[in-house]
């Protein structure tokens, strides 16, 4: 955490920094009810430094290889902080919640670079850190609602399906509106054709615009999961 607050310009410093957080985070993802004492405490130390990283980054996160990289570290210390439970840091200010889902519709909100991307294979752009990024980003929103908004086991269940879960979802259809706009207008963007020998190029909304499979999926997940709540379902029934 001292690496973190006194070299947050030192690239090499903040990503030894944030493997370590990684590690301590994914060891510790299990712990329930006392035994996340620990967790806890980290989370409540490093994220006010996450969250000043991540506004720093996400801003330039298409100029930098590196940067995505961290960010990526990032997206899955929140991933293992909230695996099995949410740390008092979040229950005690659901602003810090409604922030963290910020940073993550932000970055799917990415355009993707036209020019890196256009010349990837699928295997090239599938191990691309922005792709990774952005896959992370749908996954986490996916487990917040799939972990934790059972009410027989999470406290903050009610809070995120009659609060969270109607942001997310309209932050989805804005993303499944993008895709299908590109799939209708460049039938050969999907990720199965990518590497097709169509003599028609992607078009650069189709790139920039461009998920993958994986990222899909956990879409697709949180919509199906949606239709059991009345207040999401009720949002979804016009689409």
């Amino acid at each position: 955490l001292q690496l973190l607050n006194q070299y947050s310009d030192d690239y090499n410093h903040v990503y030894t920094s944030l493997l370590v957080l990684y590690q301590l985070t994914k060891n510790h993802r299990y712990h329930l009810g006392n035994d996340r004492a620990f967790l806890d405490s980290i989370v409540q130390q490093s994220f006010p430094i996450l969250e000043n990283l991540l506004n720093n980054y996400i801003p330039t996160i298409t100029s930098n290889v590196k940067i995505s990289e961290m960010i990526y570290l990032i997206l899955k210390i929140f991933k293992f902080s909230t695996f099995t439970g949410i740390s008092p840091y979040f229950l005690n200010d659901l602003n810090n919640l409604s922030k963290w889902c910020s940073y993550h519709f932000q970055i799917i909100d990415t355009k993707l670079p036209v020019k890196e991307f256009e010349s990837l294979e699928l295997s090239e752009k599938l191990q691309h850190p922005l792709t990774k990024c952005k896959k992370w980003c749908f996954a986490n929103l996916y487990r917040l609602e799939k972990r934790h908004s059972n009410t027989q086991l999470s406290s903050i269940a009610n809070t995120l399906i009659e609060h969270f879960l109607p942001n997310i979802l309209q932050q989805f259809f804005k993303v499944i509106s993008n895709h299908s706009n590109n799939e209708s207008s460049n039938p050969t963007s999907s990720n199965s054709s990518s590497s097709s020998s169509s003599n028609s190029s992607p078009s650069t909304s189709s790139i920039e615009n461009w998920l993958s499979d994986s990222s899909l999926f956990y879409l697709v997940s949180f919509l199906n999961d949606c239709i059991h709540y009345d207040n999401t379902w009720n949002l979804s029934q016009p689409h």
